[in-house]
């Protein structure tokens, strides 16, 4: 699912960020703060000017985190993207949203199948202003609801 394979790459991402800040602090000595820019600069791959390693263990570290940080920040940053683009990003929070509406409702009316006669139902139930939630195992058909507008559940 994406949504888990987002937050996989969000934790290794912070993670990374994390731990460059804790080894800068750890071989070179450095106050968290110089330690998280150090890391930042280097997973960012935009140099080094003001701070620089100053022991052979620093270097070494900083080669290995510029390896690890480029990689994993290029393949976050390529990962959000797509996502942006292909728009799953707003229908992973649109599915919260709705999740969060489902939840709160009380009194509404469940509808299974929205075949025929159950689509007809949970259309009309909506125009007269009436809760209600549609539960349908086929894709097509949840994806049809939901740009009616028609608060619905994939699954069977």
């Amino acid at each position: 699912m994406a949504a888990d394979r987002l937050k996989i790459i969000l934790a290794a991402f912070f993670f990374l960020l994390a731990l460059g800040t804790l080894g800068f602090m750890a071989v070179e000595d450095l106050p968290p703060l110089d330690a998280f820019y150090m890391t930042v600069i280097t997973v960012a791959t935009v140099g080094y000017g003001d701070i620089v390693p100053k022991t052979d263990a620093g270097r070494i570290f900083t080669m290995v985190l510029t390896v690890l940080g480029v990689g994993t920040t290029y393949y976050s940053f390529t990962y959000l993207f797509s996502l942006v683009v292909e728009g799953q990003l707003k229908n992973l929070m649109g599915r919260r949203g709705m999740n969060r509406k489902i939840a709160s409702l009380e009194n509404h009316i469940i509808v299974c199948g929205a075949g025929r006669v159950g689509g007809n139902v949970a259309r009309h139930l909506k125009h007269e202003t009436v809760d209600v939630v549609v539960i349908d195992n086929s894709l097509e058909t949840y994806r049809l609801l939901i740009e009616e507008k028609i608060t619905a559940v994939h699954g069977a």
